[in-house]
């Protein structure tokens, strides 16, 4: 019985390990990509940034950039520790994997392939935009 427990663990281990790493490392090739800097250029003029953490535009008067992935790489971290431990967790984690990887949001495309996210605007024009998709 302790043989098959031993085994789960480590196969646990051994899957998430490789899963939490790619989820690590796929925040960070987002963060330091040339559209989310753009993105996060052009939203500070207006007092915004775009927050990996939620998908979605933040006020940057709430949080910041550095801290909102922070935020996300604890998350990652801590599901991937769920991972290391349970069979469980391990589940959660491949579950939480696929849909950042492969599940798509209609606004997060949008917005990263807009103008926005594509060259250096004017104060104006980013409010406009703003306001087009958020007219709160």
């Amino acid at each position: 019985m302790i043989e098959l427990i031993f085994i789960v663990w480590f196969t646990c281990l051994a899957l998430s390990i490789p899963l939490t790493f790619w989820n690590i490392k796929s925040a960070l090739k987002i963060k330091n990509s040339n559209s989310v800097k753009n993105l996060n250029g052009n939203l500070a003029k207006i007092g915004r940034f775009w927050s990996l953490s939620s998908d979605s535009i933040q006020s940057l008067s709430d949080s910041n950039p550095e801290e909102d992935l922070k935020k996300s790489l604890r998350s990652y971290y801590l599901i991937g520790i769920l991972g290391f431990f349970s069979l469980p967790g391990l589940l959660f984690l491949i579950i939480v994997s696929i849909s950042m990887h492969v599940l798509s949001k209609n606004k997060t495309n949008f917005i990263m392939k807009s103008d926005l996210a594509k060259s250096d605007l004017a104060v104006e024009s980013v409010q406009l935009f703003f306001n087009s998709i958020d007219p709160h």
